[in-house]
């Protein structure tokens, strides 16, 4: 199945349980033009979706055909939560966000379901996107707390959690300017490929 955006510009969107197979994945994809996504805590949230490929390559163009922004001071340009796992994010400008360009990682939930040894997102593919003015990193991708755990309350009491892992992540050909933090920060990803990105202006 392709889901056509029409060239315009656009509010948040949001996409839950949205699942397609390794065999047909779902791709989302620009049509007719660039779209523009303005959302406020978020530009575009992908909850609990598989294998879905997010792609600004629908005119030839155009090298990115989805631009993505968001106006919240905490705010993200794309995340990626919940079980959602096997996405693609490509072709795409994430810019002027309060937050990280791109996030994707699950907070640990206190019944645990998430967490590593219970559950691990896999093949999560970013490439090709451009990713500039950002209030903090261009890319956080995985828990930055593997090593000493996450704490997290639960009815009431600490808890200390242990964040899921990413396999198959890999972050190829994008192009990330001026963030305030870290233009690629990544973690929980043991298998990880992070090649040919060109970042200025980082840090």
């Amino acid at each position: 199945q392709t889901v056509c955006i029409t060239a315009g510009d656009y509010t948040e969107m949001r996409f839950t349980n949205i699942k397609g197979t390794a065999s047909q994945p779902i791709k989302i994809i620009n049509c007719g033009g660039r779209v523009n996504i303005t959302g406020y805590n978020v530009g575009v949230l992908f909850s609990d979706c598989n294998y879905i490929q997010f792609l600004g390559s629908g005119d030839a163009s155009l090298k990115e055909g989805i631009g993505v922004s968001s106006t919240a001071s905490a705010s993200m340009g794309i995340k990626i939560e919940g079980t959602s796992s096997d996405i693609e994010v490509a072709n795409t400008e994430i810019s002027h966000v309060g937050f990280a360009g791109i996030m994707v990682k699950s907070d640990p939930f206190c019944d645990q379901s998430n967490w590593e040894g219970n559950f691990a997102m896999f093949n999560i593919l970013i490439h090709h996107n451009y990713i500039h003015d950002t209030g903090s990193e261009g890319m956080y991708i995985g828990s930055s707390f593997w090593n000493e755990g996450q704490e997290i309350t639960c009815d009431g009491s600490k808890v200390l959690a242990s964040p899921h892992l990413i396999y198959g992540l890999e972050i190829h050909h994008n192009k990330v300017q001026r963030t305030a933090a870290e233009g690629i920060q990544y973690a929980c990803a043991p298998d990880a490929k992070v090649h040919h990105n060109e970042l200025q202006h980082t840090g």
